[in-house]
């Protein structure tokens, strides 16, 4: 956990460059790992080979639902909307599978500030900041017993270092 806490704004940092030779393989391979978190519970996001439409994410202060849906025409709705369009339209020259171990970590790292930061809240907007974004973010509570918290609005309000 500790030891991934800023990989994904590293990742993002890097500006676009790959890396090369055997840097390149220990990056690749830390970075497929933050995807053991996510626990696909929709189709794939087109063009994406890591990133869904809904998943359950695991982080350091929970199990939560990301909803995303599918509009019209197949287009995404809800938080990922936001995260990846913000994020792939500013940045479309980083590696695709580092932009999509970034934007896990970096909404791993939101979540986990929003949840901790004292102000958490359902169905409240909440803001808190990564070292690389500053998100706007609003969870909704449980409908049943047993079912995880949904995250269902995810701005990237601010990109403060990518």
């Amino acid at each position: 956990g500790a030891a991934f806490y800023g990989i994904g704004s590293t990742a993002i940092k890097a500006g676009g460059a790959i890396f090369k030779g055997a840097k390149s393989a220990f990056y690749l391979r830390q970075f497929q790992s933050i995807f053991k978190a996510v626990t696909p519970m929709g189709a794939k996001i087109p063009g994406f080979n890591n990133l869904y439409y809904s998943f359950a994410l695991n982080t350091r202060v929970g199990k939560y639902f990301i909803s995303s849906g599918v509009g019209a025409g197949g287009s995404t709705t809800g938080a990922m909307k936001h995260i990846v369009g913000e994020l792939t339209k500013k940045y479309p020259a980083i590696a695709p599978e580092m932009m999509e171990a970034a934007i896990i970590k970096e909404l791993d790292l939101a979540i986990t500030k929003a949840v901790t930061g004292g102000a958490f809240q359902y169905d409240k907007k909440i803001l808190v900041s990564t070292a690389a974004a500053e998100w706007e973010l609003i969870f909704g509570a449980p409908q049943v017993v047993g079912q995880l918290p949904k995250l269902y609005h995810a701005v990237v309000r601010g990109i403060n270092s990518l």
